[in-house]
């Protein structure tokens, strides 16, 4: 299920459900959707999503560090082939950092203009 999130002041956003629950939350509300940030409350969601994310992010760098360790604690005396196989399946999700600009730029354009986001579910 997509999630498509909104506001006058940008274009739409949609991200699948689970990132778009993990954003809502980083946001500081529940995770019901549909849902909506009044323009007063944006600012503050704002803040709480980019303190949110760098938070997300390291958890996230110490993920994959935990992992290569593991890897190559795990396969001393494993072929160079198969640590070359992890670092490109590690490589190859996408980094928190790269999916949260959209909604970023959302939610800045959103406090700039003074005015609400909203989020709910698309066709």
């Amino acid at each position: 299920m997509l999630v498509t999130f909104s506001s006058p002041a940008s274009g739409d956003v949609s991200l699948f459900e689970d990132h778009a629950r993990f954003f809502i939350k980083l946001l500081g509300f529940s995770q019901a959707i549909p849902g909506a940030i009044y323009a007063e409350d944006v600012v503050a969601a704002l803040t709480n999503f980019k303190t949110g994310l760098v938070e997300a992010q390291r958890q996230e760098l110490e993920a994959q560090a935990q992992l290569l360790q593991q890897q190559d604690s795990a396969g001393q005396g494993t072929e160079v082939v198969d640590q070359d196989k992890a670092v490109d399946e590690i490589e190859e999700a996408v980094p928190l950092s790269t999916r949260a600009q959209p909604f970023l730029l959302l939610l800045n354009a959103a406090a700039k203009e003074k005015t609400y986001v909203m989020w709910q579910v698309k066709d």
